[in-house]
This record gives structure tokens, sequence and C-alpha cells, in this order.
């Protein structure tokens, strides 16, 4: 298979991803050695590795080639930052729909984005090559792995407690996971379980937490949750909250603000958070604006965004205001959807230059 594609990581930065060929031989083989000494989360020891240039340069020519399979590596700067790659499960009618996936990543060009547009096009290709189901086994202690493919609609149907078994001896509990590539990319129909938008208590501390390491393991931005990223416990981050409802206490150059969690009531999880700033500064006219807001990285694809700003509106008309302005990456193709779907109206993009990424601002009419 042929593919090619530009996207921007999240320093800004380009970086190409597309299908291997015959020239990028001794680049990718010199990438799989150095990926594989860094970590014991994939399936082999470097040393293991012994294809020859000429047997590397065959198999990515054959991927090249192949209607169903290929090789996909992403190229920053001239250099091969990682590899991805798809094949078939079995040639049988009845695995003919399954493809496998796996993915390395040189940890110099961790959280830019990178492995989560590599498994996007690997999605893409499967799809297109006529596969109906992506496959991956990962290694459970792999947190962040694990986490960004369930955020990329991958789900959990199994664990191996000896899936890999080390050269010390010890054995390492693999995660098997898969993606149905029939239900498409977009977000899945709002679910029928009742949903709230409320002020959080701390009576839910051990949920916040439990939302708060989620995005730490994933590495995803914590938007809409105020001081809780840096916040050392649930108490000090209820604190700050009532310091910021609280006009006359608002620390100078900020804005008084109310933070919400939404909560599922059948089961009382939090998947999303939003802050709502009451009026707008120069800062946040700018770039952030009246609303920020996150959903839970295990809790996405089911519509709770979405819904979770329609929730808050209401709140935002009965303070006064006749309309709000939210904002999101020009890359956030999910957050984009959410504020259209909600009456948003784009206005502008501005370089946010701490950050380094564009947003866009759009604006939300109340009346």
């Amino acid at each position: 298979m042929e593919y090619r594609k530009t996207v921007v990581l999240k320093d800004g930065r380009e970086c190409i991803l597309r299908s291997g060929t015959a020239a990028d031989a001794q680049a990718v083989l010199d990438n799989f050695i150095l990926t594989h000494a860094q970590t014991e989360f994939l399936t082999s020891y470097p040393d293991e590795i012994r294809f020859t240039l000429e047997q590397e340069a065959d198999y990515l020519a054959k991927r090249a080639e192949a209607p169903r399979e290929i090789e996909l590596l992403a190229e920053l700067g001239g250099k091969i930052a990682g590899t991805a790659g798809i094949h078939g499960i079995g040639s049988y009618e009845k695995v003919k729909h399954r493809a496998g996936f796996g993915i390395s990543l040189d940890e110099a060009f961790w959280g830019l984005g990178i492995g989560r547009a590599l498994t996007r096009a690997s999605a893409e290709c499967a799809k297109a090559a006529g596969y109906e189901q992506l496959e991956l086994e990962a290694v459970a202690e792999n947190a962040r792995a694990v986490m960004l493919y369930k955020t990329e609609g991958f789900k959990e149907y199994g664990r191996n407690p000896k899936g890999f078994r080390l050269r010390s001896g010890a054995f390492q509990e693999t995660v098997l996971m898969r993606l149905d590539l029939l239900r498409g990319n977009g977000p899945a129909e709002p679910p029928e379980e009742k949903l709230t938008l409320t002020e959080p208590t701390p009576e839910q501390e051990k949920e916040i937490l439990a939302y708060r390491q989620e995005f730490l393991d994933s590495g995803d931005s914590m938007d809409g949750t105020g001081s809780l990223r840096r916040c050392e416990n649930a108490a000090q981050w209820f604190e700050e909250i009532e310091i910021f409802r609280n006009p006359a206490a608002v620390p100078e150059g900020k804005v008084p603000s109310t933070q919400f969690v939404f909560v599922r009531e059948s089961d009382g999880k939090v998947v999303g958070m939003l802050q709502f700033r009451h009026y707008l500064n120069d800062y946040l006219r700018q770039f952030a604006g009246h609303i920020g807001y996150s959903v839970r990285p295990s809790e996405r694809r089911k519509g709770y965004a979405e819904q979770m700003l329609k929730a808050a509106l209401p709140l935002c008309r009965a303070f006064g205001l006749d309309r709000v302005m939210i904002t999101c990456r020009d890359t956030n193709e999910g957050s984009r959807r959410t504020i259209l779907a909600n009456g948003g109206v784009y206005e502008s993009t501005a370089y946010e230059p701490d950050r380094q990424v564009n947003l866009q601002r759009y604006w939300i009419d109340l009346a």
C-alpha cells in the first residue's frame, strides 16, 4: 500500500507519515534496533533483530506492493522517528477481516503526538484495505500506550497474565485490544444513561483523583480542571476552587470561575470536567474563552463532551451572559465538532506563543 500525509505535532512542527520503501531500509533497521533497546514493552530484544540490509529492503519493497499490508514511517526533520504497520491475521475466510497492528517510537520523540498520528494512520490504512477489525497486544504496565489506544477507540477484550516473559524470568501481563473499523472515527451516539453537570463535592475525592491520574498517565491536556494537575491532593484543589468562586479573593490577573464535574449517575463516575470563567480578561479573550472542558480519556467517543457543553450553556445564560467564547486547537477535530454542534460560530485563529499552538476562536449565542 502507498500512503502519505503531513500532520502538525504538539510543538508545531510538521511530521510526514508515509509508506516505507526499499530506500529506507537502513534508517528503518536503525530505528527498530534503537527503539527495542529503549523499552521492554516491545515484542523482542534488539539483539534478536537479525535482518540484513538486503532482507529489510526486500521486506519494505514487498509491503509497498502488497494491497492489504503497509509499513508506515514517521519522518521528522529528515529522521525516522517511528514506525507502525498492519498485516493480515490470515488469508482464510474466517479471519480475513482481521488485521494486526504494531508500533515503535524513538523515545526522543515521545510526547509530540506521533504515536497517536501513526495509530490513526494505521487504522485509516486498515479500513482502506478492507479490514473490519484492527488488533493489538500491549503490555499492561505501559499505561500511557494503553490509554492512547483506548482514546482512539480500541476496546480491551482480554488479558494474558504471562503474555511476555523477560530474560530475567519475570512475566509481563499483556492487554488484548481491538478497534471496530466499521464504526468510523466520529463520536458514538450519545448514551442513554443520565449524566449530571454539578459542582464537585469532597465526597467525590476518589473519583477526582482517578480522573487526574488518568490524564497524567495519558499525557493529555487537563483542560477545564483549574489547578488540578499541579495540586498535591484533592483538598488543595477544593480550596482553590473556593478562592476562585469569590471575586474578592481571586489572585491578581485572574478572573472568578465556577468548577463543574460531569457525573454518570449509574455508577457515580466523573466522566468530564468543565470550568466556567465569569468574564474575560485580555488573555482569556485572546486564547482561552469563557469555558474550558475535558473528557476522561477512557470515556471518549461517547458524545459526553457535546452533552456536557450543552448542559453548561443554560448556566452561563442564567449568570447573565448573552454569548460565550470557546477555543480549541486547530488540530483538535473532536473539540471543534463539539463546539459546532452547540451552535459555535468561528471568528478567527490566534497563535498562542507560550504553548506554540494555533487556537480557533468560536462564539456561541445564548439568546
